[in-house]
C-alpha cells in the first residue's frame, strides 16, 4: 500500500489535503450556520404563523403542549441589544432529563463560544417583549407531527411542523453558508489532479502491460494508491482539526459535529474513486506501444482541463458575487441599525383575529367596534405625548428603483410612506433648502406631502392623487367617511436620501427607501379610522410605541390586552435579521477567499498539465529562437477566450438574481478573466523554466 502511494503524483496528495481542509472548514461554517436554529437534540422545527388567542393564553398553551408531548420547545429569539449581543432562547420544558443533558445547568453549549445564547424560562417570553409567533426547535421524540400541530391548534396557535433529519441538517448548513460552491470547486481540482496523474502515468502502465500485468491489476494498483493518499490526508486533517477545535471551543458538541466531517469525506472519497476508475480505464484505451513512445491521452486531459476551467470560473464568480452583494447589504443594514438602537424599549402589536372579527365576513359586534375606537383614542393620546410613531407602507411592493413610474409614488404605490410628526422627530428628512422637516402643523383634513425635488414637475398629479386618498373610506361599515378632498400642503425634499422605514417590523425585508414621497398625517387629519389604524397599520408592524411601559398601562386600562396576540419589541427582530446577515456575510467572504485560492490551485494544475504535455516541443522551439509569447501565446489566448465566455454566460445567468449592479458585474467578470489569464501565464513561464532545466539535466 505504501509502495503504491509513493507513486501517486504530488498534486494528488496536495489536492487531497486541500479537499480535506475545505471539508473540515465547510463543516465548521455549516454547523455554525444552523447552530442557533437547531440546538442539540432537535427533532423538528415548529413555525407558529398565526396566534388566535391572547398573549398570556398562548404562553400557557406552549407550556401545556411541551408537558403533554414530553418535548422541549425552544423559542429562538433575538437580543434587542444588537447583533453583537448573545441571542436569547426561551425554553418550554417538557422533558427535563433531555433538557439537562443538552443544556447543563441551563446553559447552551454553543459551538461558537462568542455566540452562546442566553436561556430563559418560556414564561418570560412576554416580559421580554418577544413575540409568540416565530420558530421553535423541538427537542425529543414526539411521534406524528400532525398530532403536535393539532395540540397547538387546540390552543389557538396555527403552526407548521417540519421534522429534521441529520442529512437535512447538513444540507441546510451547507446551503445556508453557500459553502457547497467552494466544496464543489475543490472536488473538481482533486478530480483534475487525479486525471492528470493517471494520464501521465500511461507510459509506466504500458511497461507494466509488457511485463504481463492485466488491466484490472493496473487499475487496482492505481486505486490503492489514490485511496491511500486520500485516506492519509483525511486522517491528518481530522487530527489537526480536532486539536484546533479543542483550543477554539473545548470540543463543544463534538460528537454531533464530527459526523459533519467524516460522512462528507467518505462521500467525496467515493466520488474520487469513481473519477479515478473512469480515468484509469480511459487511459488504458491508448495503445501501449504509442504510450511507450511518449504519447499521452491528450483528449482525456484536454476535456478534463477545459471542463474544470469553465466550472471553476463559474463557481468562483458566484461566490464573489454573493460576497460583494452581502458586503453592500450589511453595510446598509448596519447603518440602519443605529435607528433601531434608539427603539430598544419600543413595542409593536399583533391582534388576535378571534377577538377582532373580519367586518367583511360577518357583522361587527358593538364591543369590537368600541375596541377599535379605544385603540384610535389610545394612539391619539400617545401621538400627542410623542411616543406613538407611524411609518406605514400602503403596499408590500416597494418600487424605488431608478425609473419607477409615477404610480409608485402615489397613495397605493410602493415608494410612498405615511408618517406622523413623531417619526420626523426621530428620523431626519431634509428639505430642498437643506433644513430638516419636523413639527408639521396638524389640522383637520390636512396632509403635508414631502415630494423629492426630482418629482417637482409631477407635483400636481401627486397632490391630486393624495387629496383623494383616504383609508377611512375603505372601512366597510363607515357611512360617514370623508368625501371632500384633503387639503394637501406641498414641501420638497432633497434628492438622494435613504429614508428609514422600520422594515415593516414583522417582515424586515427592507429598512429604508430611496427618495420616497412622504405623507405626514396626524390624528386631526382623519386619514385613519380605528379599524384601519389597528387592523391595517399597527397589525402590520407599522405603528411603533416608544414607551412600552406607558403603552401597556393604557392597553390594560382600556381592556385591550386580551385582544392582542403579541406585544413585542421590533428591535429584537432587527437584531436577529442583522445577526443572520452578518453571519452570512462572514461565510460569503470566507467562501470567496477559499474559492479564489482553489481557483489559483486549479490554474496551477492546468498550467502543470500543459507544460508537462508540451515541454519537449517548447524546449525545441526555444532552441530555435522562439520567445515565450510566440510559444505559449495561442494557448494563453484560447484560455482567455474560454474564461471570458464562461464568466459572461455565468454573469448573464446570475443577473436575474440581482446580486450586484450591472456595472459591478462587468467589473467582476473582467477582473476574474484578467486574473485567470495573468495567473495562468505566470504559472506557465515558471513551470516551463523548470521543465527546461530538467530536460537539460537529462542525459
Amino acid at each position: 500500500m505504501i509502495a503504491q502511494a509513493r507513486h501517486v503524483h504530488l498534486l494528488v496528495w496536495i489536492g487531497s489535503l486541500c479537499v480535506g481542509v475545505l471539508l473540515f472548514l465547510v463543516a465548521v461554517l455549516g454547523y455554525q450556520a444552523i447552530d442557533r436554529q437547531l440546538p442539540p437534540g432537535t427533532r423538528a422545527v415548529v413555525q407558529i404563523q398565526q396566534v388566535s388567542t391572547s398573549e398570556a393564553a398562548a404562553v400557557t398553551t406552549l407550556e401545556a403542549v411541551a408537558v403533554d408531548a414530553k418535548v422541549n420547545l425552544l423559542r429562538i429569539g433575538a437580543n434587542p441589544a444588537g447583533p453583537g449581543a448573545p441571542p436569547w432562547y426561551f425554553a418550554f420544558v417538557g422533558d427535563r432529563a433531555l433538557f439537562e443533558a443538552t443544556m447543563p445547568n441551563g446553559a447552551y453549549p454553543a459551538f461558537t463560544p462568542t455566540a452562546a445564547p442566553e436561556v430563559f424560562p418560556g414564561a418570560t417570553l412576554a416580559e421580554r417583549d418577544q413575540p409568540v409567533r416565530g420558530a421553535y426547535a423541538v427537542q425529543g421524540e414526539f411521534g406524528n407531527p400532525l398530532t403536535l400541530r393539532a395540540m397547538l391548534a387546540d390552543g389557538g396557535l396555527g403552526a407548521e411542523v417540519t421534522q429534521v433529519r441529520p442529512i437535512d441538517n447538513y444540507a441546510a448548513g451547507l446551503f445556508a453558508s453557500f459553502s457547497w460552491l467552494s466544496l464543489v470547486a475543490a472536488v473538481l481540482s482533486l478530480a483534475l489532479a487525479i486525471v492528470y496523474w493517471i494520464a501521465f502515468s500511461r507510459k509506466s502502465t504500458a511497461l507494466q502491460e509488457f511485463h504481463g500485468y492485466s488491466a484490472w491489476r493496473i487499475v487496482a494498483g492505481q486505486t490503492l494508491g489514490v485511496m491511500t493518499a486520500y485516506g492519509c490526508s483525511m486522517v491528518v486533517v481530522v487530527v489537526v482539526g480536532t486539536v484546533a477545535l479543542s483550543l477554539y471551543n473545548g470540543l463543544s458538541q463534538f460528537p454531533s459535529f464530527i459526523w459533519w466531517v467524516v460522512v462528507p469525506m467518505v462521500v467525496v472519497g467515493v466520488a474520487s474513486l469513481l473519477v479515478q476508475l473512469f480515468a484509469s480505464f480511459a487511459a488504458l484505451r491508448l495503445s501501449k506501444h504509442a504510450a511507450v513512445k511518449g504519447a499521452r491521452p491528450m483528449l482525456l486531459l484536454g476535456a478534463a482541463a477545459g471542463l474544470t476551467q469553465m466550472l471553476m470560473l463559474g463557481l468562483v464568480y458566484v461566490t464573489v458575487a454573493q460576497a460583494g452583494a452581502g458586503i453592500a447589504k450589511i453595510v446598509s443594514d448596519s447603518r440602519s441599525f443605529a435607528d433601531w438602537e434608539g427603539a430598544r424599549s419600543s413595542v409593536t402589536v399583533q391582534i388576535n383575529p378571534h377577538a377582532f372579527e373580519d367586518p367583511q365576513a360577518r357583522q361587527v359586534e358593538p364591543a369590537v367596534m368600541s375596541a377599535y375606537e379605544r385603540f384610535r383614542q389610545l394612539f391619539s393620546e400617545l401621538d400627542r405625548e410623542g411616543s406613538a410613531v407611524l411609518s406605514f407602507h400602503q403596499t408590500n411592493q416597494q418600487t424605488d428603483a431608478p425609473g419607477a413610474d409615477l404610480a409608485s409614488f402615489g397613495p397605493l404605490g410602493g415608494n410612498s410612506l405615511v408618517v406622523n410628526n413623531n417619526y420626523l422627530d426621530r428620523h431626519a428628512v431634509v428639505g430642498a433648502g437643506g433644513l430638516r422637516y419636523r413639527g408639521m402643523e396638524p389640522a383637520e383634513g390636512r396632509i403635508h406631502l414631502l415630494i423629492p425635488e426630482a418629482r417637482r414637475a409631477q407635483s400636481a398629479e401627486l397632490v391630486d392623487a393624495w387629496a383623494q386618498s383616504s383609508f377611512v373610506s375603505r372601512e366597510p361599515w363607515n357611512t360617514s367617511a370623508r368625501t371632500e378632498p384633503y387639503d394637501v400642503a406641498v414641501h420638497y425634499t432633497r434628492d438622494g436620501q435613504e429614508i428609514f422605514n422600520y422594515g415593516d417590523t414583522w417582515r424586515m425585508e427592507r429598512w429604508s427607501q430611496h427618495d420616497p414621497v412622504i405623507a405626514v398625517v396626524s390624528p386631526e387629519t382623519g386619514y385613519f379610522s380605528g379599524y384601519n389604524l389597528l387592523g391595517a397599520a399597527a397589525n402590520s408592524g407599522n405603528v411603533v410605541f416608544s414607551d412600552s411601559a406607558r403603552f401597556r398601562a393604557l392597553v390594560n386600562e382600556a381592556g385591550l390586552a386580551p385582544r392582542f396576540a403579541s406585544i413585542s419589541n421590533p428591535a429584537t427582530h432587527a437584531a436577529q435579521q442583522l445577526r443572520d446577515r452578518e453571519t452570512k456575510l462572514i461565510v460569503a467572504v470566507g467562501n470567496a477567499t477559499v474559492g479564489g485560492a482553489v481557483l489559483v490551485a486549479a490554474i496551477a494544475v492546468l498550467a502543470a498539465i500543459y507544460t508537462s504535455a508540451f515541454r519537449r516541443e517548447s524546449f525545441v522551439r526555444r532552441t530555435h529562437g522562439w520567445g515565450s509569447v510566440r510559444i505559449h501565446g495561442k494557448v494563453v489566448s484560447a484560455v482567455g477566450m474560454i474564461s471570458a465566455v464562461t464568466v459572461a454566460v455565468t454573469g448573464a445567468m446570475l443577473g436575474p438574481a440581482g446580486y450586484m449592479r450591472p456595472w459591478w458585474a462587468v467589473v467582476l467578470a473582467a477582473g476574474l478573466t484578467a486574473t485567470f489569464i495573468l495567473t495562468f501565464a505566470i504559472a506557465i513561464i515558471f513551470l516551463d523554466r523548470r521543465a527546461r532545466a530538467e530536460l537539460i539535466k537529462c542525459p
